[in-house]
């Protein structure tokens, strides 16, 4: 059988029972921490004693170490025993082995009816690896019948969770249309999914796929010129004959046709590159903040600000420049970008920890240019050092925050950056579960994490000011230092993301 692994279970994800009274989970417990500190023979010892207790989780672990050869002398069969035990007892893991080994005929007859029986328990539990390998049953029809769509079926089950390996397969059964229909885009998808874990097939598939694309689209063109040229003969074949039937009568007849279609034709065709022009010409969909942070243009922004974003464009005071995406983290909502320019002004990052009821100000450009095209500032205090969820890369603050704001800067008196501008609750959601409206509750990233990524990417930052300044010096600071980010968008652009990305209304 085509198993798409081949690697038992490891032995650190087995103590699950911490905290509970029974004995089993007591002989458990005590079997981990033997093990844990390498007294294998111990382990064994208490494991056995769990196991007749009837844990489960020691059954498997049994199962593992005869598998190993610890604490034990190596014994494939009784291996094979404690897993089918642990197995019949409902553990997704040990069900999983078992079919692995019936598969690969180790420690058991080889057997595929058998090792589908299992892959299949342990795939109905959830288990990834196993949809994945239930599903390369079905593709190859190893004890069972060939089934395509049903192979597509559990594959897919095991990619959504995350396999790389189930990704990558999914995707080359897109490309191919195996179970599925032909759809480069779909493959494209889950090709990349499987790429960025390094799944090296799938990185190799990628560019197949595209070569493929290419050449695909390559003779749609050349279908397309060959149909247009037979049908552009008949035409004029058509034509022809029907002056010779008509002679004088119809010709001038036939030449006034043939000017009015020509003429509809170019009308149809610059109505198309009209459309087309229309379709692909970019234009501002979103705006938001950013800030210099270097002397030589790399700005500081948030991700979402610039995600899905064709072009993105740094104004400030009648200056527009180009920005290219240097580095970006979805997972904290940062980028840097970088701009052809150099900045009157560089931002300085505070080297203190945020401090509760600290004095801080918001800079930035809420509502795009609508309200007025100048920077605003707000200020507020930090009301929490950790955001929602007790996410501690984040700080609450109480100054005011509108669609626009993310990205800017948060500063203290002494105008060093002591946060990044990332987000507000959600009004309709806190009204829904809290029956209330939220107000005041905003959130920033903390400079420790912009610092972190700024320093992965070899971009120093000059020293922090450690004193306080007038607010005249502050303003023309923040004036001079906070940018306007607009994002620029085609139409299908527009389309495909006005469902997850806070655009502007009127983008006709």
């Amino acid at each position: 059988m085509k198993t798409l692994l081949s690697a038992f279970v490891v032995l650190a994800s087995l103590l699950n029972l911490v905290g509970c009274v029974s004995t089993g989970s007591f002989y458990y417990s005590k079997g981990y921490d033997a093990h844990k500190a390498g007294n294998h023979s111990d382990a064994v010892a208490f494991w056995r004693k769990a196991a007749e207790g009837g844990s489960v989780s020691a059954q498997f672990a049994l199962g593992v170490v005869y598998h190993k050869g610890e604490g034990v002398t190596r014994n494939i069969k009784e291996a094979m025993s404690w897993f089918r035990k642990a197995a019949n007892n409902g553990d997704s893991q040990a069900q999983y082995n078992l079919g692995l080994a019936f598969g690969l005929g180790e420690g058991v007859p080889r057997d595929y009816e058998e090792a589908v029986k299992w892959y299949r328990k342990a795939a109905e539990g959830g288990l990834a690896q196993a949809q994945s390998n239930l599903g390369a049953a079905y593709q190859a029809g190893d004890g069972v019948i060939k089934d395509d769509k049903k192979a597509i079926y559990w594959i897919r089950k095991a990619a959504d969770q995350g396999l790389a390996i189930a990704q990558s397969n999914l995707g080359r059964a897109y490309e191919m249309g195996v179970g599925v229909e032909v759809d480069y885009g779909e493959a494209e998808k889950w090709l990349r999914l499987a790429a960025a874990q390094g799944h090296k097939k799938a990185i190799s598939s990628l560019k197949e796929l595209k070569e493929k694309s290419q050449a695909a689209e390559a003779q749609r063109k050349e279908r397309e010129r060959q149909a247009a040229k037979a049908r552009r003969k008949e035409q004029e074949r058509q034509a022809a004959k029907a002056r010779r039937k008509e002679q004088e009568r119809q010709a001038a007849e036939a030449r006034r046709k043939e000017k009015e279609r020509e003429a509809a034709e170019l009308r149809r065709k610059e109505e198309q590159r009209i459309a087309e022009a229309k379709q692909n010409r970019l234009m501002p969909a979103s705006s938001g903040s950013g800030f210099a942070v270097s002397a030589i243009g790399h700005v500081v922004t948030n991700n979402h600000v610039i995600s899905g974003c064709q072009k993105v464009v740094i104004h400030h005071k009648g200056q527009s420049v180009l920005a290219r995406t240097l580095a970006f983290d979805p997972q904290n909502d940062l980028a840097v970008l970088k701009g052809n320019f150099q900045p009157s002004t560089v931002l300085k990052f505070s080297e203190s920890s945020p401090e509760l009821l600290q004095d801080i100000y918001v800079a930035g450009y809420p509502f795009g240019q609508r309200i007025s095209r100048g920077v605003k500032v707000t200020k507020g205090i930090i009301s929490s050092l950790t955001g929602a969820g007790n996410n501690f890369s984040n700080i609450q603050i109480d100054a005011a925050l509108q669609p626009g704001n993310s990205g800017g800067p948060i500063v203290d008196e002494k105008g060093n950056v002591v946060g990044v501008a990332v987000a507000k609750l959600d009004i309709k959601k806190i009204l829904k579960d809290y029956g209330t409206l939220p107000e005041n509750t905003n959130f920033g990233v903390k400079t420790s994490v912009v610092k972190s990524m700024l320093d992965s990417n070899n971009i120093k930052l000059p020293q922090p000011s450690s004193k306080p300044i007038s607010k005249t010096d502050l303003g023309r600071l923040i004036d001079d230092g906070t940018f306007y980010l607009s994002c620029l968008m085609t139409q299908a652009q527009i389309q495909k993301l006005k469902s997850k990305k806070v655009l502007f209304r009127n983008l006709d």
